[in-house]
């Protein structure tokens, strides 16, 4: 297990949660523009990142698709946290897009608080905050350190 990333148990019950929640595709085209929209209204500039893909039109194709581009990264992320090699090229890969995007670090912390609203509705009331936190906190602060 990826114990670098996070704990071997929490690593676990977020890959467990996470499928349950990313599982079918409708619903996740409402779980992306959830998180989006709570990234939004929690930190409002962050929306002056994405005006290449149309986020001033949240419901607009090319926006559903780049917030599906990103979650399917994050799925890519956890679904690899028991593969340690394959999970840091996969987590290099995303810094340097991330680095050649010019994206700020603290949108990091925004980003995973994002998730963090949006993920206890979908999974309910099994979520574990303290296994998402341990997990997310270190794939963000590695994604964009």
């Amino acid at each position: 297990m990826a114990t670098h990333v996070c704990p071997e148990l929490s690593a676990i019950k977020v890959q467990t949660q996470w499928r349950e929640a990313y599982a079918d595709s409708s619903d996740r085209v409402a779980l992306a523009q959830a998180v989006y929209r709570t990234l939004f209204k929690m930190a409002p500039e962050s929306a002056n990142l994405f005006h290449r893909v149309n986020s001033e039109e949240p419901d607009s194709a090319e926006f559903i698709a780049f917030s599906l581009r990103v979650l399917n990264g994050l799925d890519v992320v956890i679904t690899l946290l028991d593969q340690e090699k394959a999970l840091f090229a996969q987590i290099e890969h995303l810094h340097s897009q991330h680095i050649e995007r010019h994206i700020p670090p603290k949108y990091a912390s925004a980003f995973v608080e994002a998730l963090h609203h949006v993920l206890p509705s979908v999974i309910g009331h099994c979520y574990d905050e303290h296994a998402w936190s341990q997990c997310l906190n270190s794939i963000a602060k590695k994604i964009l350190s």
